[in-house]
């Protein structure tokens, strides 16, 4: 289930780049990072 969720801080919505990179590259064929937290926490953000 996605969430909607408002950011208080640029800062702390500027944090979504790194985690949204940490799952893209934990979803490719031979990660270098694998990190499913990130995978799941990337997929349950409801987020443009």
């Amino acid at each position: 289930m996605k969430q909607k969720h408002e950011f208080k801080s640029i800062v702390a919505e500027t944090l979504l780049i790194p985690l949204y990179m940490r799952a893209k590259e934990s979803r490719r064929d031979n990660p270098i990072l694998y990190d499913k937290a990130a995978e799941r926490l990337a997929d349950s953000l409801e987020y443009d």
